[in-house]
């Protein structure tokens, strides 16, 4: 098989909220599509909020051992990862070749592509009123694994969406559904005021974009799980998943450029 005639093998990095099992319809949408597998990371709700609490030890380990039994799942092929909201900030921490706070896992060379969904990258730069380790972990990775740090072995697609504008003062006070109201509240203290220029209803487009990477904004994407079109629906991955797979035989061929005989010196 030739590099333009394969297929990712895929790992799936849930973010805040979105237990394994919320993704099971996106895992059969991109085996639908000719995945060569996709594997689901063991990211649960209660690891998102012991590291909230604490730090991000337990997680950075256990996205490190997914990536590294997806890139065995895959025959030692760089995989392609799909790191939905704090799912790509995890999938760029167990990349780092920076320990961070004195771990280290440095799996970036598994990694053929990585795909970041509604990710909130610039988190540091938000006002988000509870300054968890999360924050301070997007800070880290800002100054030590800046924008696509691994290209161009390692390319990076970035997926944000616009879709919802912040409603004028006089209409939201208006709202009095108490769930809403929690949500709302819940998800400013965590990623901050939603930019005027607009967010997928939880991250601002405007954080949601590494420099250097391939850059996608939706415009009727809400972030999801629950609700939609989210990332994960149908109409969603058709637009962005012919882009990653592009990106990551992309990769391929410029780590076999590098391994051949006449070819560039790295």
């Amino acid at each position: 098989m030739t590099t333009a005639q394969a297929q990712p093998y895929v790992l799936i990095i849930e973010g805040l909220i979105s237990p394994p099992i919320a993704y099971r319809p996106l895992r059969q949408r991109l085996l639908d599509r000719g995945a060569a597998g996709v594997d689901l990371a063991p990211v649960h709700i209660h690891d998102w909020m012991r590291a909230g609490m604490t730090d991000f030890g337990a997680l950075h380990a256990r996205v490190a051992t997914a990536i590294r039994r997806a890139y065995e799942h895959a025959g030692a092929r760089p995989i392609l990862i799909v790191g939905h909201s704090g799912g790509g900030v995890l999938a760029r921490l167990a990349m780092s070749d920076t320990p961070y706070r004195g771990r280290l896992a440095d799996v970036a060379g598994m990694v053929g592509c990585l795909v970041t969904l509604g990710t909130p990258h610039d988190l540091h730069l938000t006002d988000a009123r509870w300054r968890h380790p999360g924050v301070d972990l997007c800070r880290f990775l800002a100054e030590h694994q800046p924008g696509a740090r691994y290209a161009p072995a390692t390319t990076y697609l970035t997926v944000a969406s616009d879709a919802v504008r912040p409603r004028p003062r006089a209409v939201r006070r208006r709202t009095r559904n108490p769930v809403k109201l929690a949500r709302n509240w819940f998800f400013r203290a965590v990623v901050g005021t939603p930019d005027p220029a607009g967010s997928d209803g939880v991250v601002s487009a405007a954080i949601a974009h590494l420099e250097g990477a391939r850059q996608v904004t939706f415009h009727d994407v809400v972030h999801g799980v629950l609700g939609g079109p989210w990332y994960g629906d149908t109409v969603a991955v058709d637009r962005w998943w012919p882009a990653a797979v592009d990106a990551w035989r992309g990769a391929l061929n410029e780590r076999l450029d590098h391994l051949a005989p006449d070819g560039p010196v790295g």
